[in-house]
């Protein structure tokens, strides 16, 4: 065929139909009509499954005709679900989404989602055991169990049996606990004190004393106070010292300690000094005719306080020739001019002289 047999051809070809499939019905034709029809060429097509005549083309990588393949669909990229915060009924901690619902302020610690504040353990006097914030006091050893925040041997290590609240120990000894850490051999029993001197331990002030009328136990001794800072002092507030001194003077006050284990003092306000007959009460040294310059200091006589001194009212001096007083030297016949000039015969003192009338 020639060129222009080849386009008159493919001109007659529908207009809806590609260039490939006409280029391949084309060639399909332009073979069958070059090839004869019978013989061995076309035997050996037909057992070779060739297409050598018409009919359309097949892609034979395949197995569909070509032109007729779909187009594949795309697929819609799959958006992700967008995550929403779990933050009700919380104020702190994490919200699901990598995020946070919320900070605690200051020391306070987050616990379920709620800001709390910080928990204490409570190990005073515990070797072991839970500590009341998720914790441990302490573990015991190999052998030894905890029992009421102590580690105690196993059942039958400990001979004798530990008596008086003792508790038996991994190392098969008797020991007591420490609340009451001091074992009484003769009354067999764990106490907190025997003697005095076994209050004094730790930060505690001599003013404890062992009493052994309150089981052996560490209390103030007489006319103190327990301020329950680990001493004992005369007192702790101001109703103490009214208490202390029979509530006579309300102006009294309980000072501060000068020092951790100095103790606290009942105090007068300044320029007072607290002094004591049947009571204590605040009183002006410099005033006071009962308690002139220091306590129990009583000015007789007539004389009365002025600056700390016992003095004589104006125009009197003191004499102490004979019997001590407040003298007026200008009429007085036994201090007349002078203390201890004494006017004889009758005579008078007169504007501190001894004359005759």
């Amino acid at each position: 065929m020639d060129a222009n047999s080849f386009d008159t051809l493919a001109r007659s070809v529908g207009s809806s139909t590609s260039r490939r499939t006409v280029m391949s019905g084309s060639l399909a034709g332009l073979f069958a009509l070059l090839l004869p029809t019978g013989g061995a060429g076309a035997k050996r097509g037909r057992r070779h499954g060739n297409n050598r005549g018409g009919g359309a083309a097949h892609d034979h990588g395949k197995g569909r005709p070509l032109g007729t393949e779909k187009k594949r669909k795309r697929k819609k990229k799959q958006q992700p679900t967008p995550c929403a915060p779990a933050c009700a009924g919380k104020t702190c901690g994490p919200n699901g989404c990598g995020g946070s619902c919320g900070t605690c302020a200051g020391n306070q610690q987050c616990q379920n989602g709620q800001c709390v504040a910080p928990c204490a353990p409570a190990c005073s006097g515990k070797a072991c055991g839970a500590n009341g914030c998720g914790g441990t006091c302490g573990t015991c050893g190999s052998g030894a169990s905890c029992e009421n925040g102590n580690c105690v041997a196993i059942s039958g290590s400990c001979s004798p049996a530990c008596v008086g609240g003792q508790a038996c120990q991994a190392n098969g000894t008797c020991v007591c606990p420490a609340a009451t850490p001091i074992f009484h051999a003769g009354l067999g029993l764990c106490m907190e004190c025997n003697l005095d001197t076994d209050c004094g331990l730790g930060n505690r002030f001599t003013g404890y004393q062992c009493r052994h009328d309150r089981g052996h136990t560490c209390h103030c001794g007489e006319g103190m106070v327990d301020c329950g800072e680990g001493y004992c002092s005369t007192c702790c507030t101001r109703e103490d010292c009214l208490r202390l001194n029979n509530w006579s003077d309300g102006r009294m006050f309980c000072s501060a300690p000068g020092n951790p284990r100095g103790g606290h003092l009942c105090l007068c306000p300044e320029g007072l000094a607290a002094c004591r007959d049947e009571s204590v009460y605040c009183t002006d040294l410099h005033t006071d005719s009962n308690n002139c310059s220091f306590c129990g200091n009583v000015c007789h006589s007539g004389t009365h306080c002025v600056a700390g001194d016992c003095v004589c009212p104006e125009g009197m001096t003191f004499c102490s020739r004979g019997s001590s007083y407040c003298a007026d030297l200008y009429s007085d016949p036994d201090n007349c001019g002078y203390c201890g000039n004494v006017c004889t015969g009758g005579a008078l003192c007169i504007a501190g002289g001894c004359r005759l009338v």
